[in-house]
């Protein structure tokens, strides 16, 4: 679970490196509930520092930091190349619940 990011890249290409390796390791995982505790509790090597995973899919959906959401659905938005918020279709307010069953 290594990364090397080059010093010469800009923070968003270093970003979308990041979020393309996060979900490529998801794909090792069949059961959403072992996803979310591989999501939870792995770290990823960047530039031989470690990273909680959770953090850095945190500071990859920074729109959904002022709603009440939970992991497994910030994770869906990273997985989906979603880049800001889904608001309800009817109200047009606020974001529809998430099931992650």
């Amino acid at each position: 679970m290594d990364i090397h990011l080059p010093n010469n890249i800009t923070k968003t290409e270093k970003l979308e490196i990041i979020k393309k390796h996060i979900i490529e390791l998801s794909k090792n995982y069949e059961n959403p509930q072992s996803l979310i505790t591989f999501l939870t509790h792995k770290k990823i090597n960047i530039n031989n520092s470690n990273f909680p995973i959770k953090m850095l899919i945190v500071r990859l959906t920074p729109f959904l930091d002022v709603y009440n959401v939970g992991l497994s659905e910030r994770f869906y938005y990273i997985y989906n190349n979603i880049v800001s918020v889904i608001l309800c279709q009817y109200y047009q307010k606020q974001i529809p619940q998430f099931s992650s069953k």
